[in-house]
């Protein structure tokens, strides 16, 4: 009995050990090769957000963004958000270059 318990101790230690080094080597390799995961609103930050200032003539601090279709990950491919301010509305869809093109007219927005 002893010796299965510790062969299986071994065993776990070896698993672990090799997890653990897998998992470093995809982070170190990550990190270095800038392949950061990529979210719709960092995205939207880096790009999106001056389109929206330029498209309904307000200050980016006053303008809100809703994400109404989430793609995460190395781009935001087929995301859509929709973005508020100044008493004006639209959407905007990314495409495959992390770039945001408006989807629809600007509107006013009604009364809450």
């Amino acid at each position: 009995m002893a010796a299965a318990t510790r062969t299986e101790k071994d065993a776990e230690t070896i698993l672990t050990t090799r997890t653990r080094r897998t998992f470093l080597s995809i982070l170190a390799i990550a990190t270095t090769c800038g392949c950061a995961v990529v979210t719709v609103e960092s995205a939207w930050k880096a790009d999106g957000i001056k389109n929206a200032a330029f498209d309904l003539q307000c200050a980016e601090d006053k303008i809100e963004m809703t994400v109404l279709k989430r793609n995460d990950g190395l781009g935001c491919l087929g995301s859509k958000i929709g973005v508020r301010g100044c008493g004006k509305q639209t959407t905007y869809e990314c495409d495959n270059a992390r770039t945001w093109h408006r989807s629809a007219e600007v509107s006013a927005t009604t009364a809450r």
